[in-house]
């Protein structure tokens, strides 16, 4: 009579490890890169960054402080481009082109609150609060902690876009109506354009690596490029011809365009006019993609000549 042993002996230990083993193999290939990210530490420092991006952008005041301060700033932005709108154009808060120019405007907060954010941090950390040689040795790559600094700053941007839309809406005469919001469509051309302003928050982080501080300045000159080549608050026909073609490869078009299709059922550039709405999907998620290849290589090159110049925590103090 054969009698089956149990993992007593050596011989069976090693077939437990090797069991295990197996086992681990399993798993990763069944849960894929979710698992590979949790071993390497990503989604630790991920959840890390969007927690400290979140406590610095909101935790300098008390809450009710911070609640004023986040309802009075956007209105008070959106009022200067309504009474600048009203001076320039002559024309009625109810035409159709306030909306587009609005609803612009208001979306392109998540420019700043993300691209410009992202990119910041990395002066922030390394030169005010002398804590990035810190929290580069922390186990995981630099992508996910600064991934994790964009999810912070894309809620407090998201917080800003409500804000403006809920105050255009009541007392600006906004024809924008939620039953009306074509759903299945903006929350993709939403999550992509934040995913592109995200990319080139992260390649401007590489930038600020082996950058002095004075170079904060840069996100904000990449911020203003983008808001006029990409037809924020106008329509891109006006730009001169020559302009146009840069204007339509820069996914921030696109994601515009996507925006204003989706909430107010037509776009505003007639030369985009083409276009459908899912070309326009189409059209915004290859350039997203691409930015994305290219922003994260800008990031890895510049992130290894700062290692080789030793500038990761060199305080510049300029």
């Amino acid at each position: 009579m054969a009698v089956k042993t149990t993992g007593s002996s050596p011989s069976s230990g090693a077939g437990s490890r090797d069991g295990r083993r197996a086992s681990d193999s399993h798993l990763l290939r069944g849960a894929g890169g979710w698992h590979v990210l949790r071993q390497a530490g990503g989604w630790h420092v991920l959840r890390t960054g969007a927690w400290l991006g979140w406590q610095i952008g909101s935790n300098w005041t008390d809450p009710f402080l911070f609640a004023v301060y986040s309802i009075f700033r956007p209105v008070a932005q959106g009022l200067i481009l309504v009474f600048m709108y009203l001076v320039i154009s002559r024309d009625a808060l109810s035409s159709p082109m306030f909306a587009h120019v609005y609803l612009g405007n208001a979306f392109f907060a998540f420019v700043g609150q993300v691209m410009m954010g992202v990119s910041w941090c990395i002066l922030e950390d390394r030169e005010f609060f002398r804590t990035f040689r810190y929290i580069y040795i922390l186990p995981g790559r630099l992508q996910w902690y600064i991934t994790g600094r964009a999810a912070a700053g894309a809620a407090i941007g998201a917080l800003s876009v409500v804000i403006l839309l809920v105050f255009g809406r009541l007392f600006l005469g906004l024809p924008l109506h939620l039953a009306r919001v074509n759903w299945p469509y903006f929350l993709p051309v939403l999550l992509l354009g934040v995913v592109a302003c995200a990319a080139m928050g992260m390649a401007l982080a590489g930038v600020y690596l082996i950058s002095a501080r004075h170079g904060g300045a840069y996100s904000e000159a990449v911020a203003g490029l983008f808001y006029v080549l990409a037809g924020v608050v106008y329509p891109i026909d006006i730009l001169p011809a020559w302009v146009q073609p840069v204007s339509r490869v820069l996914p921030l078009t696109w994601w515009v365009e996507g925006l204003r299709r989706a909430c107010l059922g037509h776009g505003m550039a007639a030369s985009l006019a083409w276009a459908s709405d899912g070309m326009i999907l189409a059209i915004l998620l290859g350039t997203a993609v691409l930015l994305v290849l290219v922003c994260l290589a800008v990031l890895v090159g510049c992130e290894r000549v700062a290692r080789q110049r030793g500038l990761l925590d060199v305080a510049t103090f300029h």
